[in-house]
């Protein structure tokens, strides 16, 4: 899927599942690997590049809703967030603040969250 993302989509994906797993203030081994296993995907040798990106320009939600405003794309969208619930699960469960972060991407991009997490 990855391979076909613009660089846009790439900075955006990068910025939601770095916000959204660092939101209770906990990153675990599991969300590690969870990026890991992203960054190996075919297309996205870039990752490195955007990651230090994302580190440098996003910095709160407000970032992350001017990056979300780029992505027009309802198919892109559900890609986003449904690599941004896999790394919310991938230690076991979604807390609550990483519950709100997902509510409030989902609700400005109109995405039913219950029909992504019931695909994991």
């Amino acid at each position: 899927m990855i391979n076909s993302f613009s660089r846009e989509e790439k900075i955006a994906l990068i910025a939601i599942i770095k916000f959204v797993a660092g939101c209770d203030g906990d990153l675990t081994d599991a969300e590690l690997a969870k990026f890991n296993e992203i960054a190996e995907e075919e297309g996205f040798e870039d990752f490195n590049e955007i990651f230090d990106e994302v580190d440098r320009k996003v910095h709160d939600i407000d970032d992350i809703s001017g990056l979300m405003k780029n992505i027009t794309e309802k198919v892109r969208r559900m890609e986003i967030i449904r690599y941004a619930v896999e790394t919310a699960v991938s230690d076991g469960e979604i807390n609550s603040d990483e519950a709100d972060v997902l509510d409030m991407i989902s609700g400005e991009w109109d995405i039913d969250l219950e029909t992504i997490t019931g695909e994991l």
